[in-house]
């Protein structure tokens, strides 16, 4: 078993994004797992946050949250992870891409947590969690109800269901849902688009990449309870709540978390200060004003057209991919933050018909429009160039409410005059090529 490795499900359908991540260590099979002896008084027991920052791995960007279990009467010392999966299973793979993963909480020993996040250099903060004996035992029972094996597995949700959440949930429970009360008509001052751009942006083909999968509910603003997906700011908002009795009433002049010990403490890695939009379009400006300037003025136009041909490759398998993974992200998989992205108004399946016509433009001519997938070719490109002006206006009008607007600037712009260039010179005049 290896523990939840936060995965983006981009780039295989896959890149959509498993954003919590977790560490590398190795949980016991699920027949051995371990239930510690009921304490016999919970005043010698205390539970602890354990809140890891971020790392420079993929898996590692959003932090991770575990709960360490302390019963100083009996010797129990146990650390509980809720990221863990089964990467061995003939079905984790079909299940990951159709977005339906099944994870599970484990147990760990403090010392191999620590060992783990030493080695991936991740900060770690220890704060201890003040609860009365009542709900100490209450909090202790639930880890029981859920180490049982009917109990034990869940389907991990990038958003809504994860290791950051079911504490969150946990602690709600016990505290008499004074969490959620707390923090659920508190205005988050970030959106789910905000906090994939922050987090990955170490990997900005990746995040461009989900920025086009992804549809307009990630822009939606969240409260500051549906903020607390993220590790870190589960910590910061449980760090602003007071001790509660056992009747739910707050405690005046007393904090929820204390004792906060930073036992590590790396520095964030390093971000790109560059997306993969920003990336894609000046790779692709240069030859597009190339060939404009020689086909144009007929300086060299075999040369206009072999760069032509480079450039329906690419887009051709760029804009081909994307939307063939937006279609099946939306009718064959539980990904729900991919369906009906208002980006396939600019990325279509049938974009596959460029690569054909790439490997014509090579040999340095024009197309003649003589055969159905020419006058696709043809007819497909025209239509796009209709379709990016409309995507444009009805964004800019407030129809389409998703935030598309590097998608228009950098993508947008490139397709326009890629198919702008291959309706206007891409095709002969005369039967045959030119």
């Amino acid at each position: 078993m290896k523990p939840c490795r936060s995965f983006v499900c981009t780039l295989a359908i896959a890149m959509y994004l498993g954003v919590v991540g977790a560490s590398k260590i190795y949980s016991m099979p699920v027949d051995n797992f371990y239930i510690p002896p009921a304490p016999k008084d919970f005043s010698q027991t205390d539970f602890y946050l354990i809140t890891v920052g971020v790392g420079a791995e993929i898996y590692t960007t959003f932090g991770h949250t575990l709960v360490r279990f302390v019963d100083r009467e009996r010797g129990t010392d146990v650390v509980y992870n809720w990221g863990v999966f089964d990467f061995n299973d003939p079905m984790f793979v079909p299940n990951f891409v159709y977005g339906r993963m099944i994870y599970r909480m484990d147990v760990f020993t403090m010392a191999n947590v620590l060992n783990i996040y030493r080695l991936e250099k991740r900060s770690v903060i220890h704060e201890k969690i003040n609860l009365t004996n009542k709900q100490k035992e209450s909090f202790f029972n639930k880890i029981v109800w859920n180490s049982e094996r009917e109990n034990l597995f869940y389907r991990y949700q990038y958003f809504l269901d994860n290791c950051s959440t079911r504490v969150r949930d946990y602690i709600d429970e016990i505290l008499s849902n004074n969490v959620l009360d707390a923090y659920k008509n508190v205005p988050s001052d970030t959106n789910l688009r905000n906090a994939i751009r922050d987090h990955l942006s170490g990997f900005p083909f990746i995040r461009s990449s989900l920025e086009v999968l992804m549809n307009g509910d990630i822009d939606e603003r969240m409260t500051a309870w549906q903020e607390m997906f993220l590790p870190l700011s589960l910590e910061k908002y449980l760090a602003e709540l007071p001790q509660f009795d056992d009747s739910g009433r707050a405690l005046p002049g007393t904090q929820l978390l204390s004792d906060r010990r930073v036992i590590y403490d790396y520095p964030p890695p390093s971000k790109a200060n560059y997306t993969g939009f920003q990336v894609v379009f000046w790779l692709l400006l240069v030859p597009i004003v190339f060939v404009y300037l020689s086909l144009g003025f007929s300086y060299r136009p075999e040369v206009g057209y072999r760069f032509l041909g480079g450039l329906s490759l690419f887009w051709g398998m760029l804009s081909g991919f994307f939307g063939v993974a937006m279609l099946l992200i939306w009718f064959f998989s539980k990904h729900e933050h991919g369906y009906h992205s208002a980006n396939l108004w600019l990325y279509w399946p049938t974009d596959f018909v460029l690569v054909k016509a790439g490997w014509h433009y090579l040999k340095g001519r024009a197309i003649a429009r003589r055969y159905r997938w020419q006058n696709l070719l043809y007819w497909s490109s025209a239509l796009h160039l209709a379709a990016t002006g409309l995507f444009l206006c009805l964004f800019l009008s407030g129809i389409i409410s998703q935030d598309v607007s590097r998608v228009l600037v950098y993508q947008g712009s490139i397709a326009v005059m890629i198919y702008g260039i291959i309706v206007s010179r891409g095709f002969a005049r005369g039967t045959g090529y030119e």
